[in-house]
């Protein structure tokens, strides 16, 4: 199971949530449960299946990515990879 960002588990209890269909930019839909644990800093955490689809959307460690939620399908959410910041200021001409 992986846990999930403070600011994301915050939205995903105030509207209790207990599962997502994450589609992927491959087309990939996997659901996932949404556990809320009941511990001191009450964290909420994804199931065993967002491993499964984070290898089939070529996530790793370490990567950003972002969820966007779905607004006419409040169970739904894109997620996909954020291209990391440019390491080069270098202006580009053509």
């Amino acid at each position: 199971m992986q846990q999930v960002d403070k600011d994301f588990a915050r939205y995903l209890k105030q509207y209790g949530y207990q599962g997502l269909k994450l589609c992927g930019d491959n087309r990939d839909e996997e659901k996932v449960q949404v556990y809320l644990l009941n511990d001191y800093n009450l964290t909420t955490q994804f199931g065993i299946t967002w491993d499964h689809f984070c290898k089939n959307n070529n996530f790793r460690i370490g990567q950003t990515i972002r969820f966007k939620l779905i607004l006419s399908d409040i169970t739904k959410c894109n997620v996909y990879k954020v291209n990391p910041p440019a390491t080069s200021l270098t202006p580009y001409f053509e």
